[in-house]
């Protein structure tokens, strides 16, 4: 559904308000396939900017191309501050305001704006947040077209996940080891 992050985030109110000051841009609104990659790189150097004077960043976008989303994000985002991917599986609901019963992408937003209020991921470059699974942006994969248990991380699995309140982190990618140093930033600067 093409439904404005304004009106999203209005939707998640005012639970959202227990866990972040939230600020929205909207960057675009379209099928996530049809991105270009100058607008990939005009919305990296966008989350930098923000990053300034921001404590994490939220990216939502469609499913059909954010693990390639986030793996950009990843090697082009030269803060350490968290980003977060999150969309939906199920329609969110239609422009007219009209929810989907059983629709996933209310609560996927709110777990990725307490992901990144949280400052769990400080560090950890770009990760999802999808289906209450945190997962490390150079890892996971998308398995199915359906199923809102489509993305997966491969041998090591999840970073963590959120359950209500609770953000569990169980394991950092191999970038952490180099937070705070010059070693962390990926050669990728735009």
């Amino acid at each position: 559904s093409r439904i404005a992050i304004e009106d999203m985030v209005k939707y998640i109110s005012p639970e959202v308000l227990e866990y972040a000051d939230v600020k929205t841009i909207q960057f675009g609104n379209r099928g996530s396939g049809s991105y270009t990659i100058d607008e990939f790189r005009e919305l990296s150097l966008l989350i930098d900017e923000t990053l300034k004077t921001s404590d994490g960043v939220v990216v939502t976008t469609g499913t059909d191309t954010m693990e390639e989303f986030a793996y950009w994000f990843d090697l082009t985002v030269q803060n350490q501050k968290p980003v977060v991917l999150t969309g939906a599986m199920r329609p969110w609901g239609n422009a007219n305001g009209d929810v989907t019963i059983g629709g996933d992408g209310p609560i996927n937003l709110l777990n990725a704006i307490k992901l990144a209020a949280s400052q769990n991921t400080y560090c950890y470059g770009t990760v999802l947040m999808l289906n209450d699974e945190i997962h490390a942006a150079r890892e996971v994969t998308k398995t199915n077209t359906y199923r809102t248990d489509t993305f997966q991380s491969g041998e090591y699995g999840i970073l963590g996940y959120i359950d209500g309140d609770n953000i569990n982190v169980e394991r950092a990618p191999a970038r952490v080891k180099a937070c705070n140093t010059e070693a962390w930033a990926t050669p990728f600067d735009l």
